[in-house]
């Protein structure tokens, strides 16, 4: 070994080098109250990574996975439309509803999808519903309630609320 490449480790003397600073640093030179200084940030560290966990695990709690009746991967949902949850009908017909957003516009449409294949969903713009075509349905009312209520919890809806008087 060439004594200028590589210097020997001592761990004895980075033990005592790493005591003495912390001395100084923790301890104003005196190694009790260093001790004690570094077990109070030890114990606030503690208590900061545990309040950081817990957040962590209430953000996992409420990001559930989305359930559909008609499958995660319909067509509606590959094209970029916003679910919005499993719906049941006055008249007990299961749909997954959703919103797509006009990537010119901005405006929404209804994504609501009634069975597993592609082409088995209604769309339609909310300025559609709001003329009257087609008749009120719950599912449309729905949509827009649960459209409303995810715009909320994004913190994005700037005072807009889409209603079918309002839209």
């Amino acid at each position: 070994m060439n004594p200028k490449t590589l210097q020997e480790y001592n761990f004895k003397e980075y033990e005592t080098d790493t005591v003495e600073k912390a001395v100084i640093k923790y301890g104003k030179g005196n190694i009790y109250t260093a001790v004690f200084n570094m077990e109070a940030k030890i114990a606030s560290l503690q208590v900061e990574a545990d309040s950081l966990r817990e957040m962590i695990d209430w953000d996992d709690d409420e990001e559930e996975e989305m359930e559909f009746y008609h499958g995660k991967e319909h067509d509606m949902w590959m094209k970029g439309c916003i679910p919005l949850g499993k719906f049941i009908t006055e008249s007990e017909h299961k749909l997954d509803l959703g919103v797509w957003l006009n990537p010119n516009n901005g405006n929404p449409s209804f994504a609501i999808v009634y069975g597993d294949e592609g082409r088995q969903y209604i769309s339609g713009s909310f300025r559609m519903y709001e003329s009257g075509v087609p008749k009120q349905q719950d599912y449309f009312n729905e949509t827009i309630k649960r459209y409303n209520e995810y715009l909320n919890n994004k913190g994005e809806s700037n005072g807009k609320s889409y209603t079918k008087e309002q839209n």
